[in-house]
């Protein structure tokens, strides 16, 4: 799918496709608990634009984050907000031990990341029961849904992407930032979430 959906084998474009599709899928392994993945995707070359769409019918993000006693959820909303901060997971935060040489190991970035790259000039929306965000360049949306599990869309502008590398290196060193700002709080307030959704993670 990777390869054969922008027609190349190698390139950013293909390293950037890899990353998001890894994550969002390692997304529903380890935290839907569906028995099914369900996925479409298709490339415009003419509009330089890949539109990708994965469903599950599992859980929803709100149980997946359930584990986690530093975050303060009431609803599959406040639940979203939280999954898209860097940082934030149900199978890793403070307390639990991390496991050496692990690289797959949870880390709470995998969401945050791919919204990123959707951001830089496509979008991002996702869904997660009866609640879903849709985020772009310019705006953070909050709307209601009807659905059993998590849905999430990804279109990415590929003029976008130039170099995968650096680009990766950006949002990461952006998102550890902002970590920070909340990692000091005994619990994560979805306030703060969608406040700094809105604001692209960046101060103002």
């Amino acid at each position: 799918l990777i390869q054969s959906l922008p027609r190349q084998e190698k390139g950013d474009l293909v390293d950037t496709l890899t990353f998001s599709i890894r994550e969002i899928l390692r997304n529903v392994v380890e935290h839907s608990g569906s028995e099914i993945i369900e996925y479409c995707a298709q490339y415009w070359p003419s509009k330089n634009l890949v539109e990708l769409a994965v469903l599950d019918t599992g859980y929803g993000i709100m149980q997946g984050l359930s584990s986690n006693p530093h975050l303060n959820i009431k609803d599959e909303r406040d639940a979203l907000h939280l999954a898209l901060l860097p940082g934030v997971s149900g199978k890793m935060y403070k307390g639990v031990k991390k496991r050496k040489n692990d690289e797959w190991q949870n880390s709470g970035f995998g969401l945050y990341m791919t919204s990123r790259i959707c951001r830089n000039g496509g979008d991002f929306f996702v869904v997660s029961n009866d609640k879903s965000v849709f985020l772009d360049q310019n705006s953070k949306k909050d709307l209601e849904c009807k659905y059993k599990g998590v849905a999430l869309r990804l279109r990415i502008n590929t003029a976008k992407i130039s170099n995968y590398s650096d680009m990766l290196a950006k949002y990461r060193e952006e998102g550890f930032a902002a970590a920070k700002k909340f990692s000091g709080h005994d619990a994560i307030e979805p306030s703060v979430a969608s406040t700094m959704l809105a604001r692209d993670f960046q101060e103002t």
